[in-house]
């Protein structure tokens, strides 16, 4: 339950956020989205401060700048130079470099049931991405922008495999404030260096940045972290990242009524293999909890 929260959350969110981008530097915007985090984020400190907090810091920065600097900043580059709907086609391939990433570096095992499942979810991922292709010619005319989005994978792979190796034993909610913080600082360092200043008097009139900033700064990553965090800390690295083949469930009908993207049959092919490789990946697991 955990994990189809997160889904819901991070599935609507690049729909959302790409008219934002119209207007402001993706460094600005999650600049803004954390600033309005840890002004929720702060207060809850107080109640989940760790005993040994320093020695919980030092792991835990480094792990958030990996996945608040890097990832996120790769993953809103890349989606300021591509349509909303191909951005997000892109990001929902994340299972497979993490079950790869899982079977090379936490010497996870895969069923052969979860590896059809996954294969059917990779191969619905493609239909999709080739559909988009192929109708709106998008690839071709946004290089810079694909590769920005598998450099996302790459330290997004990186960050859920440390994750799921070091954060066992912490608090997800105080994860969740320091990572809220990490984003503070290090966006009010790098968004200046990485683009121009905008006007506040501009931005705070747009209703696009406005809407972009609260959901992404309430929902986005306050809620939505310590939702993958909890969920992911239930089940395999692998297994938890296969539920971000729902997300084209929640973000292909936004593109469709937010963006005023078209809809086409191979998509809804696509769509219906991804979920089949859901239910099939995590029939298994289910199978082993009711026998146990």
């Amino acid at each position: 339950m955990a994990l189809l929260g997160n889904v819901v959350i991070w599935g609507a969110a690049l729909p959302i956020v790409k008219p934002a981008l119209e207007i402001i530097t993706p460094y600005y915007f999650l600049l803004l989205r954390y600033l309005v985090a840890a002004v929720f984020m702060l207060p809850l400190l107080f109640f989940v401060w760790p005993k040994h907090a320093l020695a919980s810091l030092k792991l835990i920065i480094p792990i958030e700048i990996v996945q608040i600097i890097l990832s996120l900043g790769f993953l809103y580059a890349g989606l300021a130079r591509t349509p909303a709907l191909t951005a997000s086609l892109i990001a929902s391939t994340a299972p497979i470099f993490v079950t790869l990433g899982g079977l090379f570096f936490l010497k996870e095992r895969e069923e052969k049931r979860e590896w059809f499942g996954l294969s059917l979810s990779i191969f619905g991922t493609l239909i999709l991405l080739l559909s988009s292709t192929t109708v709106d010619h998008t690839l071709s005319h946004n290089s810079l922008g694909i590769f920005f989005l598998l450099l996302y994978q790459l330290a997004n792979m990186t960050y859920l495999l440390l994750a799921k190796k070091h954060y066992h034993h912490q608090n997800k909610l105080f994860v969740t404030a320091i990572s809220c913080l990490v984003g503070l600082v290090g966006f009010s360092l790098l968004a200046p260096l990485l683009g121009p200043t905008p006007s506040m008097a501009y931005l705070f009139a747009s209703p696009e940045v406005i809407r972009a900033v609260l959901y992404m700064g309430i929902l986005g990553s306050p809620v939505a972290l310590a939702l993958l965090l909890y969920g992911q800390a239930k089940i395999e690295v692998s297994e938890a990242t296969l539920f971000t083949y729902l997300q084209p469930l929640i973000y292909i009908p936004l593109s469709i009524i937010w963006l005023g993207d078209r809809f086409y049959p191979a998509q809804l092919l696509g769509l219906l293999l991804i979920v089949l490789g859901v239910i099939l990946a995590e029939s298994r697991r289910r199978q082993i909890k009711l026998h146990a």
